[in-house]
């Protein structure tokens, strides 16, 4: 499978559309974050309930204290991301904005991911074809856990199966058109509709994708930015997290995350102090 960036190109179009597509992957919203306004993320912050400034505050913080800065380390991020995509069996890839109303064929299994997230080349391959609604596997995690009640959580773990629908752990077919489509591409609708008696599921065991709460994730911003000691040190809580991540062992059942994992760990690893030089510094390895 070819990159998004690759959709561009209308030759490529004309004869990879999702109407000749058994399985396709649908990446949501994926700015060019090399040449992102950030006053653009406000809408989709206000529909997230969030703060309409938080990544401008964010990224201020994070542009003054740290190399390299946001907007290229997202880049970095989804570079990540669409390798795991590109590599997916069978699968065709595609922008949400780019599909129409001719494009939902009822045998398609769709799957959805923002442009930090990360699949298993054997997503689909691991997945039996059946007549349902949904599909629904297992979700890896990667980063903080600022949940209060887990005390001392590991930086990669496996999300316990159960009926929860994250935002890349679930597929659907037999839509009833693009408006459908639209709404079960936010995770929190299709949360609700996966819950639906009439919904019908197949529940997989396997652990087929995996969420990425890098430090410049939006639930990591809301969080960092209410931590006192990354509101005065970023870079020390960035040292933190990259020693986690370089000490973390791949759990059993998610081993194809080695390749982007390594490539993460390069990535953030090579993160430097912008105005001071920090003793810690041998901690970043490969």
């Amino acid at each position: 499978m070819r990159s998004f960036e690759a959709r561009a190109n209308p030759l490529y179009m004309a004869h990879h559309n999702v109407d000749s597509a058994d399985d396709v992957i649908v990446m949501r919203g994926s700015p060019d974050w090399l040449r992102l306004d950030l006053s653009e993320t406000r809408p989709f912050l206000r529909a997230h309930n969030l703060p309409e400034d938080l990544l401008e505050q964010f990224v201020a913080l994070w542009d003054g204290a740290i190399i390299p800065d946001y907007r290229t380390f997202r880049a970095q991020l989804k570079h990540i991301s669409l390798a795991t995509v590109d590599q997916v069996s069978g699968a065709l890839a595609i922008h949400l904005r780019d599909i129409d109303h001719r494009d939902v064929p009822q045998r398609t299994r769709i799957a959805f991911t923002d442009d930090d997230d990360w699949f298993s080349p054997a997503l689909f391959a691991d997945l039996p074809r059946a007549a349902v609604n949904g599909y629904r596997w297992g979700s890896c995690r990667i980063g903080f856990d600022f949940d209060p009640t887990a005390p001392n959580p590991a930086i990669i773990s496996l999300r316990p199966l159960s009926e929860v629908v994250y935002t890349n752990n679930y597929a659907v077919q037999a839509l009833d058109g693009i408006d459908e489509l639209r709404k079960l591409s936010d995770h929190r609708q299709a949360n609700k509709r996966f819950r639906e008696k009439a919904f019908e599921c197949l529940s997989s065991p396997e652990y087929l994708s995996c969420a990425v709460k890098h430090p410049c994730s939006t639930v990591a911003a809301l969080h960092l930015l209410r931590d006192a000691a990354f509101v005065n040190d970023p870079y020390a809580v960035l040292v933190r997290f990259v020693t986690e991540l370089n000490d973390a062992v791949i759990p059993a059942g998610a081993e194809w995350i080695g390749s982007p994992l390594r490539e993460l760990r390069s990535a953030v690893s090579a993160m430097k102090p912008r105005f001071r030089k920090i003793r810690s510094a041998a901690l970043f390895r490969n």
